[in-house]
């Protein structure tokens, strides 16, 4: 009977391991499925966000050729303006204006970016580096606003109350449309306008704001090009 009792001991008290072991096999299978889901949610954040920045590259580089466009046409339209040379015709001048005026414009977004900062996206942890160009670029887009905001105050208070005042009201926003410009057959006298030193002043400072915001789309899109390397090398790594 001794032997009975304890047989059904031995056998309960192997049950029990069973079901222990099965519980634990349980709980870290159920860790590490939670992980693999967590991981990959982690993967395609940093996918998404390496599609924003692909995307943010290609609208840099347009709008880094406009910027340049634009800066040229000012720069000839300076040139323009010094005392020695020779009065432009006024389709001419007109062209200039429409090249200076017509920088385009970004489409820049960092949702994802800001996304992936405020979740701190554990496959970053060891990437203080990545971390750093991410926030630089979350910073890096509003600045860039600003400066457009410089070049449109450049235009609309500066270029126009300058025209205004050497005596060509039709460049008045209103009256010329939504870039503030003359159609090409507006009847200009152009020896007014080269002629002014505001008229010079303010162009001569738009060619400056129109070389620092170039200079800062370089930077942003060195940026996006760094970080999209990094990105490709973490996302390829973890495929591997």
């Amino acid at each position: 009977m001794l032997d009975r009792i304890g047989a059904r001991w031995r056998d309960a008290g192997r049950d029990v391991v069973l079901i222990v072991v099965s519980l634990l096999i349980a709980f870290a299978l159920d860790a590490w499925w939670g992980s693999l889901l967590d991981r990959r949610a982690d993967e395609a954040q940093l996918r998404l966000l390496h599609g924003e920045l692909i995307a943010a590259q290609r609208s840099l580089d347009v709008f880094s050729e406009g910027l340049e466009q634009a800066g040229a046409s000012t720069r000839a339209l300076l040139q323009l303006m010094d005392p020695d040379a020779a009065a432009p015709s006024a389709d001419t001048l007109v062209l200039l204006f429409r090249g200076s005026f017509n920088v385009g414009f970004a489409d820049l977004r960092r949702s994802v970016a800001a996304e992936v900062l405020a979740t701190r996206n554990p496959l970053l942890a060891s990437r203080a580096s990545l971390t750093t160009r991410l926030e630089d670029w979350s910073i890096g887009i509003p600045d860039l606003s600003v400066d457009a905001g410089h070049l449109e105050r450049n235009r609309d208070v500066d270029i126009q109350g300058a025209l205004v005042a050497a005596g060509f009201p039709g460049f008045a926003v209103a009256a010329a449309g939504p870039l503030g410009l003359p159609s090409p057959t507006f009847p200009l006298e152009t020896a007014p306008v080269v002629r002014s030193t505001e008229v010079y002043a303010a162009f001569y400072y738009r060619a400056f704001r129109l070389r620092v915001m170039a200079l800062n789309v370089d930077g942003l899109r060195e940026l996006a090009e760094n970080i999209v390397v990094e990105l490709e090398g973490i996302v390829a790594g973890d495929a591997g």
